[in-house]
């Protein structure tokens, strides 16, 4: 019992926020993360550590706020050039700024050069307000959006309480005004038919452990979608909008068209490689099981495969454009994705701050690495507007791709 209460205590105190006051605590402070960086970032041999350290904790014996503390160790990432390392802060509630609360996230993605809606979220203020895939914003509290403006007025449109002029899909022009309506961010995978003979299959980004709050688990999902259209002679499976998130629900939603064994996987520091196994309902990493896809429909033969990328398309969702990439009958189109096809692992500070420091790149089934943004085989300019209809560009090059292939001839 003793030796239980000590660790709480010990616990309880690891977790204390750094005081300002204490000069020689922000210094060993910075110091602690400097070693953590050094030691494990992949990119690490890109800082002169002896000069870089003693510039940066003079800079920190000065130092008299946590938050300067941050910004050195934000500088110190920023010198490692990777896009994917950084420093969460220390979580902390702030009032009128959650999702669906007034001033916060409304639950619409939004195109920020067009102001075109992209995606909803179930259950939203955007959704209750009537807001629909395809329905572009003209005007945003009386401003009218053009060119020129429209990434300005990119984070007003977002949020809640904004009156917005919106033109439907069908042309129709109708003013909505978002109100609070608690709900939370999450979009589930959904599959479709594009035509008799081919389907879709989005996967949007996720976070979590496998769960889309108030839909339901995510592999599973995608698993009935694929189910439904068991049909199909070829499918598109949809990452424009998978900004990233935990990748191993969302390889094991799309295992039935990946196949079994090997997929892909980490290549760390030190030339060590970690695969991405699938099999037995299981996707593993380095053996471990990291997600289980039970009743997942068996696709025989494997499918031709149309995979779709925009600049969006980041971080997990690059693991699935690279899991795609080694396995034959697969195809890519639109734009290259945002360029961090690299795995980060989280490191807790004393305070509640995290560092993600990236720590391997992603690798295909054959061994190849990957760190900058990944080219499709068919690059495309997208067009928003007409996204997921009979006018998107990439649908359309997919679809006459896939009705070229041996299986759907």
């Amino acid at each position: 019992m003793v030796t239980v209460r000590l660790a709480v205590l010990v616990l309880a105190l690891a977790l204390l926020p750094i005081k300002a006051s204490a000069e020689s605590e922000l210094v060993a402070y910075v110091a602690h993360a400097l070693d953590l960086i050094e030691r494990h970032a992949l990119a690490g041999g890109a800082v002169d550590w002896p000069t870089h350290r003693a510039a940066v904790l003079a800079r920190a014996a000065k130092a008299d706020t946590p938050e300067a503390a941050y910004a050195l160790i934000d500088e110190t990432l920023a010198r490692l050039g990777d896009r994917h390392s950084r420093l969460q802060r220390p979580r902390a509630p702030r009032a009128g700024v959650a999702n669906g609360a007034a001033g916060g996230f409304a639950g619409a993605r939004l195109d920020a050069d067009s102001l075109t809606v992209l995606a909803v979220y179930p259950h939203s203020p955007a959704e209750a307000a009537g807001l629909a895939r395809g329905d572009r914003i003209l005007r945003v509290d009386g401003e009218a959006v053009t060119p020129g403006n429209a990434r300005a007025l990119h984070a007003a449109a977002s949020r809640v309480g904004s009156r917005l002029l919106v033109r439907a899909a069908d042309g129709a022009t109708n003013a909505v005004t978002t109100t609070p309506r608690e709900f939370r961010s999450g979009l589930p995978p959904a599959a479709y038919s594009l035509t008799e003979r081919l389907a879709v299959l989005e996967l949007p980004a996720h976070s979590g452990a496998g769960l889309v709050p108030g839909v339901g688990d995510y592999a599973r999902l995608a698993h009935d979608g694929l189910a439904a259209h068991a049909g199909a002679c070829g499918w598109v499976v949809d990452l424009r909008l998978n900004a990233g998130g935990n990748m191993w629900p969302m390889l094991a939603a799309a295992a039935p068209l990946l196949g079994e064994g090997e997929l892909g996987g980490f290549v760390l520091k030190d030339g060590e490689r970690w695969a991405w196994t699938y099999g037995h309902g299981t996707v593993r990493a380095d053996g471990v099981a990291m997600a289980r896809a039970p009743g997942a429909p068996a696709l025989a033969p494997l499918p031709p495969v149309a995979v779709l990328t925009s600049r969006l398309t980041a971080s997990a969702g690059e693991a699935l454009v690279v899991a795609f990439r080694g396995r034959s009958g697969a195809r890519s189109f639109g734009e290259a994705t945002a360029g961090v096809p690299t795995v980060n692992r989280t490191f807790p500070l004393q305070d509640g701050a995290t560092l993600l420091l990236t720590v391997g790149r992603f690798a295909d089934r054959y061994g190849r690495t990957y760190e900058e943004p990944l080219e499709p085989d068919e690059e495309l300019p997208l067009a928003w507007d007409a996204y997921g209809t009979p006018a998107d560009p990439l649908l359309k090059a997919a679809s006459a791709w896939l009705l070229s292939q041996p299986g759907c001839q």
